[in-house]
């Protein structure tokens, strides 16, 4: 009887790993191209451009300017595979929202996304892509020698790695759509919104995270929740009250480490795509709560740029 349950046992323990290893084995080696929007199709007539990341990457990354900007910000896209959305693409509307409003706009292509190539790591869900963030900003403040402030802006699975850049002091202010604390919790939001109860996701969860970080030998991987008490520059968090794919008490963690700095703006009606105006599929999309939210993140640019060399 003992017998039966032991081998049971750990035929169900074998078989969660090994799903999870599959299942993480796709997200961090998959390369996402595909038929996408082109930043022509929103009047945006910028320039492709391309620098190398801290591991040596090539980054392909999309720069769009007014002739006297403002300031300038650093757009990371989070884990977007699917549709006219791969990339950068997702961020051609909200590239031309930056770029009406005075600000010159550098929106990056992650490794094995788009036209950047994948690294040998494979994309790390934000939780690497730090590296990209941080050459991005040095890229524009040392290479192209621009002295105004500049910023990072993400999204979701971006949100990582402009967290931690942040605190690495690369960023002179950050915006956050929709942010993740960190990879469990990221997991445990994503087994919920994929019908797990919270009992069963909080355990498997933390065995995704055993698998993510000693089955790929991430053991070095940050989390933002770590490093949010280190940053020291003005951080604006949008949160959407409708949004089942990451946890909302992410953004109050954060909020709560990075302290007076952070300023937290919530949409009760608003999903996972808090500021997307246009696209597919249109019930996940909220124009009034993102008209709102729009305003809000020009406010908190007007205030956190002006007058800033």
């Amino acid at each position: 009887m003992w017998l039966v349950v032991i081998v049971t046992l750990v035929l169900l323990v074998g078989g969660l790993l090994g799903s999870a290893w599959f299942l993480l084995r796709y997200l961090i080696y998959g390369e996402w191209r595909g038929g996408r929007w082109s930043p022509k199709d929103f009047g945006l007539d910028g320039e492709w451009i391309e620098f190398k990341s801290l591991d040596g990457s090539i980054i392909h990354s999309y720069r769009v300017s007014p002739d006297e900007p403002t300031a300038w910000v650093v757009i990371a896209h989070g884990f977007n595979p699917t549709g006219g959305f791969v990339g950068a693409a997702e961020f051609w509307p909200y590239a031309k929202k930056f770029v009406g409003a005075g600000y010159g706009v550098l929106v990056l292509d992650l490794p094995g996304f788009g036209l950047s190539p994948r690294r040998a790591r494979g994309y790390r869900l934000g939780f690497l892509e730090w590296w990209d963030a941080v050459a991005a900003y040095e890229f524009l403040r040392f290479e192209l020698k621009i002295d105004l402030p500049v910023g990072l802006f993400a999204k979701s699975a971006g949100t990582p790695a402009a967290i931690i850049a942040a605190a690495q002091g690369c960023a002179d202010f950050v915006v956050l759509e929709s942010a993740i604390a960190s990879f469990r919790s990221l997991m445990v939001a994503q087994l919920q919104y994929h019908g797990l109860p919270r009992m069963l996701a909080l355990p498997l969860a933390a065995v995704l995270d055993l698998v993510w970080r000693y089955g790929f030998n991430h053991s070095g991987v940050i989390d933002p929740i770590d490093v949010a008490r280190g940053i020291g520059v003005p951080i604006l968090f949008l949160r959407g009250g409708q949004d089942p794919e990451v946890l909302e008490e992410d953004t109050v963690f954060l909020a709560e480490e990075i302290g007076r700095l952070a300023t937290v703006r919530y949409f009760a009606a608003a999903g996972h795509n808090i500021l997307r105006l246009n696209g597919e599929p249109a019930h996940l999309i909220n124009k009034e709560e993102a008209k709102k939210a729009w305003a809000d993140t020009f406010a908190f640019l007007r205030n956190v740029t002006t007058g800033r060399r």
